[in-house]
């Protein structure tokens, strides 16, 4: 009887380092962030083909308004960050990064990730990863928080 390898959940690892980085930091962050519940990886894959890179994931309020989600998973995300957000409550933020990577039954992906199924059409198959789980749109004032804490570092 041959054994079955058991495989790593690399998204639930990273997860979890992902949760104890905003509750080590959390004052940090909700001071020079704001207060959005980080970045939940859903199951990612082993080897794409394709691997893109970007630099945080944005926030778009009325894409989530428009998911079956509605308003309420809205506010989980822009809940004040704490350690005491529910099991049910990690599982939603995961479930909302799926939805917008890869759509699920009704509900369409999210614009930005529609263009990875487009470049990979005929090359096969992607994944997409963040340098920084901080939620914010405007990427302009994204960097301009980045460039000034790292300012604040070499002093």
């Amino acid at each position: 009887m041959s054994k079955k390898k058991k495989t790593r959940n690399l998204s639930k690892e990273i997860n979890k380092k992902i949760l104890k980085i905003w509750h080590d930091h959390s004052k940090f962050i909700t001071k020079n962030f704001g207060n959005y519940a980080p970045l939940l990886y859903p199951k990612l894959q082993r080897r794409p083909d394709i691997l893109f890179v970007g630099l945080n994931p944005s926030l778009n309020e009325e894409w989530l308004k428009k998911q079956y989600f509605g308003e309420e998973i809205l506010q989980k995300i822009k809940i004040r960050w704490k350690e005491g957000l529910s099991s049910k409550d990690l599982v939603d933020l995961v479930k909302i990064e799926e939805i917008a990577r890869r759509g699920v039954a009704k509900e369409e992906p999210y614009p930005y990730y529609k263009k990875f199924d487009e470049v990979c059409e005929d090359i096969g198959s992607w994944e997409s990863i963040d340098l920084f789980l901080v939620r914010k749109t405007k990427q302009i004032q994204f960097k301009r928080n980045i460039e000034k804490f790292l300012l604040c570092e070499k002093q």
